[in-house]
């Protein structure tokens, strides 16, 4: 739950965050450009995203 809510933050925080996002692994890395990209990502998007890597 609580890398959701970090994400979450991400999202809601914006510009405080982005300077950190390096600290995020790769794959949460991937998963929050593309919430930033797209406002929001489901579960299926999620999943998907964790596959490739």
């Amino acid at each position: 739950m609580a890398y959701y809510e970090r994400m979450d933050e991400a999202v809601r925080y914006g510009p405080v965050c982005r300077r950190d996002i390096r600290l995020y692994s790769e794959q949460e890395q991937q998963i929050y450009k593309y919430v930033l990209e797209n406002g929001f990502i489901t579960t299926a998007e999620t999943v998907e995203i964790l596959r490739q890597m």
